[in-house]
Formats: structure tokens, C-alpha cells, sequence
């Protein structure tokens, strides 16, 4: 099932760094039984049950009745830079807990059409959960109505926006940031979408044929500056989103929304 889930997400486009953690958990699953057996393995699961475990429990809400019978609840983090997002078992009613967790913060999202092979699996939903010496509890995620925010990329200099350019909405929480990024949908002339783009963003700009921070981006939104301002986009839906690239003169370091999340 998580091959599929990882195969079908990879392919929408939509949410690429959760294919990606679900490729990941194949991986370490699959490491986990290659250790079976050898001597290292007592010290290492010694060292893990060590950190104290906690739960994340609550409920997920359908006010608008949107929720289709296929949508899935995830919880996500970020562990050393890389992005994870675990399927979280629901009931009928919504009712959900997660399997133990280490202290953190973790984003709980509802997707639609996750297993899909001809539809996009999109965010529904999300709620952040922070973890820090005991189990959280009474954490609500509400499924919302589909907000859909166009913007538009064009360079300083004029010159046309390479096909490669990507834009990604991430959580500005730490400790979920990847986890919860959202790739936008390109459209021609420069132009993007950004669907379901719940929470307190940053938007980022990278093009994978380049070297990283290839791009300074400046975030303009109904004529302020955002660049380094989390926004809730899915509540300015029709806000006039403007994306500025500047080339870079040298390499630089990742910074709010240069180069790669």
C-alpha cells in the first residue's frame, strides 16, 4: 500500500516532498528488517525507546460535508532535513490518535484522492500540533472549501521565466516546514496556482537545471512585501500575488524564500 501511495503522489506533482516521505518510510522499514537479527540491534532499539512517547489525539471535522470516502489523515515532521508523513488511522465519526511520538512538532493533514492514479491528491485540511512533555489532546482539523490563489513570476530584467521554475508554499512552523510543503500548479505566461494553501506560509522559488539560490525572489502581495512574512494565502484568495526574480551574482545561502525550502 505505501508503494502505491508513494508512486500516486509522486506522479500528481502536487505534494512531491510527501511522495517523498512515504519512499522514505518504505526505506526505513526496509532497513529495520535487514537488522533483524544482528548484534547491534538491542543497542539501538534500547536507544530509541530511551526518549519518552506521546500521543496526538482529536477529531477531524466535515462542517461543509467535503470529505470523500477515500480522504486520508496524515501526521508529518521534519527529522534532520528530510520530511516524513505517517498515515493516521480515523473512525467513521473522525475520531483519530496517532501511534507514539517523540517530543516535536507535528502538522496533521487531511489529503483527498491519496491513492489516486488519474486524480491530484490535494490538502483538505490541517492543523498543527506541538509535543512537549506529555500526550496532546482535543486537536481539531477542519476540513475547508477549495481556495485556489493565482499569482505571477516575471524577472527584474523582463526576460522569460524558465519551465523549470518551481514555486512551493511550506509551513513557516518549525519543525513541519517541510512537511508540510505544497508544490503550485504552473500555468502559462509565468503564471501559478496555489491550491489549499492552509496555514501561515513562505513562498519559495527554486529551478532544479540551476545551482540553488540561483534566484533572490521578492514575495509582493497587494503591493507589500512578504518575502520573509508567514501569510495565510487560502484567506486572501483574491489578492494580487506577484513573484519578482533577480539573478543572483553569487551563490548564496537559503534564506526565507531563496532557493530550496
Amino acid at each position: 500500500m505505501l508503494m502505491r501511495m508513494a508512486m500516486s503522489l509522486a506522479a500528481s506533482g502536487v505534494a512531491p516532498r510527501l511522495a517523498a516521505s512515504v519512499a522514505a518510510l518504505m526505506s526505513v522499514a526496509a532497513a529495520g528488517a535487514a537488522l533483524t537479527g544482528l548484534t547491534g540491534l538491542t543497542s539501538l532499539a534500547a536507544a530509541r525507546d530511551a526518549q519518552p512517547r506521546f500521543v496526538i489525539s482529536g477529531r477531524v471535522e466535515d462542517p461543509h460535508h467535503l470529505m470523500p470516502g477515500d480522504a486520508m489523515l496524515t501526521v508529518g515532521f521534519d527529522r534532520d532535513g528530510v520530511p516524513y508523513g505517517v498515515p493516521v488511522t480515523m473512525t467513521a465519526a473522525g475520531a483519530f490518535a496517532t501511534n507514539w511520538l517523540t517530543a516535536g512538532s507535528y502538522v496533521l493533514t487531511v489529503i483527498r484522492h491519496p491513492y489516486s492514479e488519474t486524480q491530484r491528491p490535494v490538502p483538505m485540511g490541517l492543523a498543527v500540533a506541538r509535543i512537549v512533555d506529555r500526550d496532546v489532546t482535543n486537536v481539531t482539523v477542519t476540513v475547508m472549501p477549495d481556495v485556489a490563489v493565482e499569482g505571477r513570476l516575471r524577472t527584474k530584467s523582463g526576460a522569460p521565466i524558465p519551465a523549470a521554475v518551481a514555486v512551493t508554499s511550506c509551513l513557516a512552523d518549525e519543525g513541519v516546514r517541510l512537511a508540510g510543503c505544497v508544490a503550485a500548479q504552473r500555468l502559462p505566461d509565468g503564471r501559478f496556482v496555489l491550491r489549499n494553501a492552509f496555514g501561515p506560509r513562505l513562498l519559495h522559488v527554486e529551478d532544479p537545471s540551476r545551482p540553488a539560490a540561483s534566484y533572490v525572489p521578492q514575495v509582493m502581495l497587494d503591493g507589500r512585501d512578504i518575502t520573509h512574512v508567514p501569510t495565510e494565502f487560502s484567506a486572501q484568495p483574491v489578492g494580487t500575488l506577484q513573484i519578482v526574480l533577480s539573478p543572483a551574482s553569487a551563490p548564496q545561502p537559503s534564506a526565507g524564500t531563496t532557493g530550496t525550502p
